[in-house]
C-alpha cells in the first residue's frame, strides 16, 4: 500500500541526510514520517484522491488513510473518494469539497480537535456521518489497527502470520518481498 501512495524522501538537516516516508499533498509538499519525526515540508495542504463514486471518506492523517485502504482491499469495501486533511486546521477550507458529496464518512481522531471537526462537518452537511465508532477505545484508526494486529518487526514473520490468519489471501504476496525500497 505504501508503494502506491508514498515515496521515500531524503531530507537534509544540520548537514546530515535523513530518510522518511513521504505522503504527498495536493500542493506538492509532503507529510514526512520516520521513527524519530512527524513533520511536513512546505507547502502544507490536504490530499484529495478522487475516484468515480458519490461517497467521500475523510481522514485526519496519512496512516489512517493507508490503514483504511488495507482494510478496503482486504474486505472488498465499496470504492470512495478520499480526503486526507493532514491536519484538522484544513477542515474549514475543505468544507466546499466535502459538501459536493452525497455520502461523507469521517474517520477523525478521538481527541478534542477531531471531535470538534467531526461535529462541525455533521452540523454543516446532512449527509455526513461519524465513522470513528469503528475504532472506539483507540486514538485513531491506525492505532486501533496496530493494537488488533501484534507488532511484528520482521516483514517475513509478518507475511507468515498473515498467511496463517488469512489462508489463500492473494494480497499477502506483496509482503513476500520485504526488501523493496519505496521511491
Amino acid at each position: 500500500m505504501a508503494n502506491r501512495y508514498c515515496r521515500e524522501v531524503i531530507y537534509r538537516l544540520d548537514n546530515r541526510n535523513y530518510y522518511a516516508i513521504g505522503f504527498e499533498n495536493d500542493k506538492g509538499g509532503f507529510e514526512l514520517r520516520n521513527a524519530q519525526i512527524k513533520l511536513s515540508n512546505s507547502p502544507k495542504a490536504t490530499t484529495f484522491i478522487p475516484v468515480d463514486s458519490p461517497a467521500l471518506r475523510v481522514f485526519e492523517g496519512c496512516f489512517d488513510f493507508l490503514t483504511f485502504k488495507m482494510l478496503q482491499e482486504r474486505f472488498d469495501l465499496s470504492p470512495s473518494n478520499f480526503l486526507i486533511l493532514n491536519t484538522v486546521a484544513f477542515l474549514r477550507e475543505s468544507l466546499p469539497l466535502i459538501r459536493q458529496y452525497s455520502s461523507v464518512t469521517l474517520y477523525l481522531d478521538h481527541d478534542a480537535a477531531g471531535r470538534r471537526a467531526t461535529e462541525q462537518v455533521i452540523q454543516e452537511h446532512p449527509a455526513a456521518c461519524d465513522g470513528s465508532a469503528f475504532y472506539d477505545g483507540a486514538k485513531d484508526l491506525n492505532e486501533w489497527f496496530v493494537s488488533v494486529y501484534p507488532k511484528i518487526s520482521d516483514a517475513r514473520q509478518l507475511a507468515r502470520e498473515l498467511q496463517r490468519k488469512f489462508p489463500g489471501d492473494d494480497n499477502s504476496n506483496q509482503l513476500r518481498n520485504p526488501g523493496r525500497r519505496i521511491r
